[in-house]
């Protein structure tokens, strides 16, 4: 088996980064650096610029997606985040390790709440905001979200049926 050493020219190639439109970076030197230029769409994603104050972080812990741990006691908090960065002009970027359930379930239960969607509509228009990344939510944290359903969209209207007759004379 062929070992790559440090600094040999196979590992350079492998281990440089290389620049796209699509390529972030979270070290200000190699972002500012003559291989990579920063993309004029992300701002603020640095930890150092996180930790000196113009970002916020809400750190939920307690999470795990393992199908045991329920999101339903952290939704409210996350929505009420959320809602303080709208509020203050600024943007949200929600994530977690994977992306494509615990930061998932977020966006659909506020998604949910604030577009008066049901879960179903929800789910299928945060999916299509997607593009080519799948989202996949455990089936705890979906149950979770669908119980909220009926405390955040209004009831149906009761469907009125004619008692007469159906052409009128």
């Amino acid at each position: 088996m062929h070992r790559m050493r440090w600094g040999s020219p196979m590992w350079s190639q492998w281990a440089s980064p290389r620049w796209s439109p699509h390529t972030t970076s979270t070290n200000r030197t190699a972002a500012l650096g003559r291989r990579l230029q920063p993309t004029p769409r992300v701002v603020n994603l640095l930890w150092h610029e996180w930790k000196s104050g113009p970002m916020e972080m809400l750190d939920m812990k307690g999470v795990a997606d393992d199908g045991m741990d329920l999101i339903r006691p952290h939704i409210e908090r996350a929505m009420a985040f959320i809602k303080a960065c709208r509020v203050a002009g600024g943007k949200v970027l929600v994530h977690c390790l994977v992306g494509v359930s615990r930061s998932a379930s977020i966006v659909i239960a506020h998604v949910m709440k604030h577009c008066w969607l049901d879960l179903t509509s929800a789910y299928l228009m945060v999916r299509s905001r997607r593009l080519n990344i799948l989202i996949q939510p455990n089936h705890l944290f979906m149950w979770s979200i669908k119980r909220l359903e009926t405390t955040w969209l209004p009831p149906p209207l009761p469907m009125l049926v004619p008692t007469g007759p159906l052409i009128p004379d």
